[in-house]
């Protein structure tokens, strides 16, 4: 939601750190509540992410202290079961990322607030052939590939509304797709071609390898 100010995060491993870079630079978040399984690494992540961002990020004792009061919760974790239950999040306008599960078995948030979200994928196809969050309650009988409301360049493109006055949570699957990372190389390469830097190199040239 525009104006998201607190943070719930699920996972303080490396890739956390630019999760929260990124939420930093378009919302003007002011405090993140870190939640992880093991306790000093979480510590850890905490007073070092406070230092970089300049906000307050804290150590969530448990799923449900991440998730209070928070705007926007995001998963980021190796986890193949839901990270927290659904019955936890706030009735209220609350965005969702969830990040880590990659598998068809595999699932970072349960049924209960999968069914209740306005659904958001990357891409439809691959969607459907490896994003646990949705095959699963297919699978079950309790939804539709038509539930799912649109992916990521509908949205983009304003072909399909992201979230709207009355939409209660929207939840973003994302799996990562090939073209997100051309598009970043592609900013990156015209970022370093405008200011002369980088080097210059020819792809399928011969090389070595030295153990």
């Amino acid at each position: 939601p525009e104006g998201s100010k607190v943070v719930a995060l699920f996972g303080t491993g490396r890739h956390a750190r630019t999760q929260l870079h990124g939420l930093c630079a378009v919302r003007p978040i002011q405090r993140v509540q870190a939640y992880s399984r093991r306790r000093e690494p979480r510590e850890a992540f905490c007073r070092a992410m406070s230092e970089e961002l300049g906000i307050e990020v804290v150590p969530a004792a448990s799923p449900a202290e991440a998730l209070r009061g928070a705007d926007i919760v995001t998963t980021i974790t190796t986890s193949p079961e839901p990270v927290f239950d659904g019955y936890l999040l706030e009735e209220r306008p609350i965005h969702i990322n969830a990040m880590g599960a990659h598998y068809p078995w595999a699932r970072e948030i349960d049924e209960y607030v999968v069914l209740r979200s306005r659904i958001i994928v990357d891409e439809w196809k691959q969607a459907l052939s490896e994003q646990g969050e949705i095959l699963i309650p297919i699978q079950k009988g309790l939804m539709k590939p038509s539930d799912i409301h649109g992916d990521l360049g509908e949205v983009v493109a304003g072909r399909v509304p992201g979230r709207e006055e009355d939409t209660l949570w929207t939840l973003f699957l994302s799996g990562g797709t090939g073209v997100e990372d051309v598009a970043v190389g592609t900013w990156l390469y015209r970022a370093a071609r405008e200011k002369g830097v980088g080097t210059e190199f020819a792809f399928g040239q011969p090389f070595e390898f030295a153990l």
